[in-house]
């Protein structure tokens, strides 16, 4: 069975004429319209039994319900409903919706909550315009009241998560939900079986109460602060307290990624439409960069990659897998550039559930998942360029010069700020000590041969040989010296003392 809808407990007015007389027997035929298959599934399994006919049957009843319902009567007629896998898909005019398969389950679901998600994510999209332009922002905004995506991930996709973790980690989820040690599962698969099976059982209860009921019924579920309660944050933050943080990651996992083959100039668009220069850039260079990280960081991105990417690049050889990483970074952005907006909100909301900000481009959204997914220190060495020995020095002395240029101008703006200012009186004393010392008169020193101040005077270096002076014009006689000292002799007569 592909749906197990429960029936509608929507309140609905049908005219006398289209109900069956009261204690009579009739046939189910000849009342369509009383025995509609949302409030009486049971009468019509063939209808839920199959992807095909389901969404068959939901397209024929959208597209007459705009001419049913008074509050939907509106342009939106031209609808298709296709199932992905993993979500029934609707589009309404040119606009693209997911649903989960719970949403369509629910005893609360009618045809108007199509035409009402649709409304709301017009309005989110343009609130004050009026020009209608689909976002993964908008998509976002349009349904934090609606069950989370990741309630419509199919089994098989849950299981393959859960079994990536380790057994302690799901002993560790197992014993939170049983409160004993001693029913907790033995092996990895038993762990694994008991949390899907509560995981569906939970859903499946979760998923019929309205926003009001749920929000009463989860009152003591806490929140991150800051963020708003709502429907999806609400439920994020029980799973986390119910499974624990690393088994409710691996519930809120979206599919692996799924490569774009076949699109023209992708890497040039994709560079473009997200301003990431460095998709254009050939596998080699990107390999390159790579191989600036440090190994144990490579080895932290290949252990958030799914579990079948980390068998073959896990490899001996550094540059083999920075080069299979590079390839499956640039997929992944090139898948994530062309994807529809509602896919894209699905992948954001699943790595960051408790996200209350709904204003960020595409872009950035798609920077902000490359960056969980793979480790913000690779993002970053991937947008960075390698450079020569001469640019790098030439980028060192850019920063130098740009360095000295800040602080000189935080300096002035300090001193233009604080000016004027009093000087300190040491400062002062200071200056004035310095203008004494360096304006006082002394008397120069008088030279003992010509009786003349050494102000004027050269100082030469004399060397080994002073034949070049004619030192000898110097000498005087030593009969010219006695001469002279006997013309200037004094005699000197003692005093008498008569």
């Amino acid at each position: 069975m592909f749906l197990v809808k429960q029936p509608s407990i929507k309140t609905r007015i049908l005219n006398p004429k289209l109900c069956p007389p009261h204690d009579l027997v009739h046939a189910i035929e000849s009342y369509p319209t009383y025995y509609d298959p949302l409030y009486y599934p049971h009468y019509y399994p063939q209808i839920f039994s199959t992807p095909e006919k389901f969404c068959a049957w939901l397209q024929a009843c959208l597209s007459s319900h705009g001419d049913m319902c008074g509050s939907c009567r509106s342009i939106y007629k031209s609808t298709a409903v296709l199932y992905d896998g993993s979500a029934l898909c609707v589009w309404v005019d040119d606009t693209f919706l997911t649903f989960p398969r719970s949403h369509f389950e629910s005893p609360l679901y009618s045809h108007c909550s199509v035409f009402r998600r649709l409304s709301s994510l017009h309005d989110a999209a343009a609130p004050s315009t009026g020009a209608v332009r689909v976002t993964a922002a908008s998509c976002i905004a349009s349904r934090v009241d609606d069950d989370p995506s990741w309630f419509a991930y199919p089994d098989d996709g849950l299981r393959t998560h859960l079994l990536a973790l380790s057994a302690a980690i799901l002993s560790s989820a197992v014993r939170l939900l049983c409160g004993r040690r001693c029913l907790v599962p033995r092996y990895k698969n038993g762990c694994v079986d008991f949390i899907m099976r509560d995981l569906s059982a939970r859903k499946t209860q979760l998923s019929s109460l309205t926003h009001e009921d749920l929000l009463d019924q989860l009152s003591s579920t806490a929140v991150p602060i800051g963020c708003p309660r709502t429907r999806s944050t609400v439920l994020a933050a029980e799973f986390e307290k119910l499974y624990g943080e690393q088994v409710a990651i691996a519930l809120r996992a979206p599919p692996e990624v799924v490569a774009v083959i076949g699109v023209p100039h992708a890497s040039s668009a994709a560079s473009v439409e997200l301003s990431m220069t460095w998709l254009s850039v050939s596998i080699d260079e990107l390999t390159r960069r790579l191989e600036k990280v440090s190994r144990a960081d490579i080895q932290l991105c290949l252990r958030r990659l799914p579990s079948t990417f980390r068998k073959p690049s896990d490899m001996r050889s550094h540059r083999k897998t920075c080069n299979a990483l590079a390839h499956h970074i640039r997929e992944r952005a090139f898948s994530l550039s062309h994807a529809c907006p509602t896919l894209l909100a699905d992948v954001f909301l699943a790595h960051f559930p408790f996200a209350h900000s709904y204003d960020q481009s595409d872009a950035v959204l798609v920077a902000q998942i490359l960056a969980h997914e793979f480790g913000l220190s690779i993002m970053t060495r991937l947008s960075q360029e390698l450079l020569s020995a001469s640019a790098k020095l030439k980028v060192v002395r850019d920063e130098h010069r740009r360095c000295a240029i800040e602080e000189a101008e935080t300096i002035r703006g300090v001193r233009e700020a604080e000016w004027p200012v009093c000087a300190p009186q040491n400062v002062v004393l200071n200056c004035l000590n310095d203008y004494v010392a360096r304006s006082a008169w002394t008397e120069p020193s008088v030279c003992a041969v010509c009786s003349c101040y050494d102000r004027d005077l050269v100082a030469v270096c004399l060397s080994d040989d002073l034949a070049p002076y004619h030192l000898d014009l110097l000498r005087v006689p030593e009969d010219i010296m006695s001469r002279e000292s006997a013309r200037f002799s004094v005699s000197v007569m003692p005093l008498s003392t008569a």
